[in-house]
């Protein structure tokens, strides 16, 4: 009976330690995973501040150029808001009746005129449409089928799908 003891007491300090031992690797190993994961942050974040920085830079940029555009007046009295019409217009050529889109982000005035449109998945797909504004928050978000929506998309705004679409001029 000793004999039995003894042996089930030593089995009993086998399997602690070796648990033990177990839970000292696995918490290293969670401990390295952790301080990867916090240096991908760091990274990240290094990341999102100089694209921050960059996009910051280049509205700077956008508002300087339209200074002077606004200076640079032509001498029949037309303006920016001329400009415009002309750049739509352009932009509007192709785009007869509808416009089929891959998954993609896409601006509004320079991928694709403002306006009111119906849009639908192509095929079986479902996906999501969202519209964000010049500033990056959300307008509106959908979910899309091939029953289709109305959406309207104005100057400046971004359309970000994740299906293939297609819109059609209302």
């Amino acid at each position: 009976m000793k004999k039995w003891i003894f042996l089930y007491s030593a089995l009993a300090f086998t399997i602690v330690g070796c648990s033990q031992e177990s839970n000292e690797n696995d918490y290293s190993q969670l401990e390295s995973e952790y301080k990867e994961l916090q240096e991908k942050h760091e990274e990240l974040v290094l990341e999102y501040d100089q694209l921050n920085a960059e996009i910051e830079q280049l509205r700077q940029e956008l508002e300087e150029n339209n200074i002077d555009l606004d200076v640079n007046e032509e001498p029949d009295g037309d303006n920016n808001d001329n400009i415009e019409e002309e750049v739509q217009e352009e932009i509007a050529v192709g785009l007869d009746d509808s416009l089929t889109l891959d998954q993609g982000y896409y601006i509004i005035g320079a991928d694709i005129p403002a306006g009111h449109y119906f849009a639908h998945a192509d095929g079986d797909q479902t996906g999501n449409l969202i519209i964000k504004g010049p500033d990056g928050v959300s307008k509106s978000q959908n979910t899309l089928t091939n029953e289709g929506i109305s959406i309207e998309l104005e100057q400046g705004d971004t359309l970000e799908i994740d299906v293939s679409t297609t819109i059609t001029v209302e």
